[in-house]
């Protein structure tokens, strides 16, 4: 058979997986609007006046930071407490109750963390404090996450989350020059990698 021609067979998979992808995109919007109502009502309960982001989550600075905005690629060092909007703390590194109280370090960019904290800590600058609020797509969507002896409920499916966080430090990756050409004693030419620092 040709490589360019689809069997039918191949022709209907690929049919049910634009309507899966399309059914998913369609709930993923309608979970965006209900999770943005529900926020806007605890807002207005907490009177908090949030930011919003072009992705729909929002965020508030409480302590303006020194620094820089961080970039993909940038590895952060963090301090957090998470909390569900009933106010349920469910993970934080600076309570000994969680059992980790070392600053969290990620890559900003690169999905190593929930999208909303890839989305959340690009807005802020080195040193500050701020207060991330998560909508359910930009978190955990529909996975529920276990519980611990520090919070037996865990993470419902479609939680919305809100975040405590200071953006500690931000370090830039160390930048490849590239390949110079140099001779050895013999006469030969031989590539080396010189790596630049960046401070």
């Amino acid at each position: 058979p040709s490589p360019t021609r689809r069997t039918p067979e191949q022709a209907e998979n690929n049919k049910q997986i634009n309507e899966q992808m399309a059914k998913q995109k369609a709930e993923s919007e309608k979970q965006m609007l209900k999770d943005d109502k529900e926020l806007n009502a605890w807002f207005t309960q907490k009177n908090i006046k949030p930011v919003k982001t072009a992705s729909g989550m929002y965020y508030m600075v409480k302590q303006e930071g020194s620094g820089g905005n961080p970039a993909v690629g940038d590895t952060l060092t963090v301090n957090y407490t998470g909390h569900l909007l009933d106010g349920t703390a469910f993970d934080s590194n600076e309570d000994t109750v969680f059992h980790h109280v070392q600053p969290l370090q990620f890559v900003l960019g690169l999905g190593q963390v929930i999208n909303g904290w890839d989305i959340g800590f690009a807005l802020l600058q080195t040193e500050s404090k701020a207060s991330l609020y998560i909508p359910s797509t930009m978190a955990y969507a529909t996975q529920a996450r276990p519980g611990s002896s520090a919070n037996p409920k865990g993470i419902p499916a479609n939680s919305i989350l809100t975040f405590d966080v200071q953006l500690l430090s931000v370090k830039h990756p160390v930048p490849v020059v590239p390949a110079t050409i140099k001779k050895d004693s013999s006469g030969t030419a031989a590539p080396q990698q010189i790596q630049k620092n960046n401070k």
